[in-house]
């Protein structure tokens, strides 16, 4: 049964459109105006939503805003129901994505056809996205990896065998090479797979609900040997300094580790070795933080607004490896956990990157 969410001020008008929907086999969620209606819409999850435009607190074109801008529920189908229906209303509804606008009055076909047409949309979208689940964008990820695994191992077993002779510098120099070319497209191509997995789990509320429902009981016992490991490969395990709170978290352990292995593996490539890296986990209130301080090269108001695109900074001064996408990455966890990014920083001083998450 599809689920209906109705945003309407005038109490008649509302009872009668829940009547109605509920006669035609819906589902139905009610709201007295857009604040409420979107909170409901965030909790509930609807199919469809059906809305008034002139209502007190939150109007119905704030309302779509609001939904537009929200993943777990930014493609629901949206349809304003309103006695203004003039082409400068109706062109203005659509311009903010509307996906339909019924004149009142109205009958009832026209608004079962409505919901229906429109639903219909929302089912062949929902079935263009399983199918780019299968597609290139998952399948060329998975193929490269089977024979990098092979490349790894057998680099791994000639480094072995090459330390044993007399003779190995340059040897080992060429094995150590294709070592690290493997472990470093290795970590693009899982960069990639995430990235493309976030993406994805974007478009569905249902797989954001299941992520958001996954639970961590230790939140240090997977932070903290993911920092001090992602420190030890990249040689700067005596600059890593904790400062830890444990508690418990919603969400799924893989984009924790990412989430940590990220932001440190960025603090170290941006700054000099023997300078403090300190990472810091916090709970207060009903929000949880974790932060990474490196006293490296910083960024400019420019370069912080700027993160999330594929455009690494300042390339051509600081040939640091990485090609941007694992910040593009780390802003759809964060966005999948309706979490919040918080950078500060001085050129040539400092960058806090800070990651708060609301408790649920």
């Amino acid at each position: 049964m599809k689920k209906i969410l109705i945003v309407e001020d005038n109490d008649t008008v509302r009872n009668n459109l829940v009547d109605i929907l509920q006669i035609n086999k819906y589902e139905t969620i009610s709201a007295e105006n857009g604040l409420e209606g979107f909170q409901q819409a965030l909790e509930k999850l609807p199919d469809l939503i059906l809305s008034d435009i002139m209502m007190p607190v939150m109007d119905g074109y704030e309302l779509l805003k609001k939904v537009r801008e929200s993943s777990p529920i930014n493609f629901t189908p949206f349809i304003f129901l309103s006695a203004k229906s003039t082409y400068k209303d109706v062109r203005y509804g659509m311009n903010l994505s509307a996906d339909d606008y019924l004149s009142k009055p109205f009958s009832v076909a026209e608004l079962v056809n409505a919901i229906e047409s429109n639903l219909a949309k929302s089912k062949k979208m929902d079935a263009k996205i399983d199918q780019l689940k299968d597609s290139i964008a998952f399948s060329i990820p998975h193929e490269l990896r089977t024979p990098l695994a092979a490349i790894l191992g057998f680099t791994g077993l000639l480094k072995d065998i090459i330390q044993s002779s007399a003779d190995i510098n340059d040897m080992m120099l060429m094995a150590d090479n294709i070592y690290d070319s493997g472990i470093r497209l290795n970590n693009v191509i899982n960069k990639f797979i995430l990235y493309s997995e976030s993406s994805y789990v974007l478009l569905d509320s249902s797989m954001i609900k299941k992520y958001n429902d996954s639970e961590i009981e230790s939140v240090e016992a997977y932070v903290r040997p993911a920092a001090i490991k992602t420190c030890s490969r990249l040689g700067r395990s005596t600059d890593l300094k904790i400062d830890f709170m444990d508690f418990q978290v919603k969400m799924d352990f893989r984009h924790l580790v990412y989430i940590v292995e990220e932001l440190i593996e960025n603090a170290c490539k941006y700054s000099q070795t023997e300078s403090e890296i300190k990472i810091l986990l916090r709970r207060e209130n009903d929000f949880w933080t974790f932060s990474v301080t490196d006293h490296g090269i910083g960024m400019d108001a420019h370069q912080i607004k700027s993160i999330g695109t594929l455009n690494q900074f300042d390339r051509k001064i600081n040939e640091v490896a990485g090609n941007g996408l694992g910040l593009s990455t780390l802003k759809k966890i964060i966005e999948i956990y309706s979490g919040e990014l918080i950078i500060t920083s001085e050129p040539q001083s400092y960058t806090t990157v800070t990651l708060r998450f609301p408790i649920k």
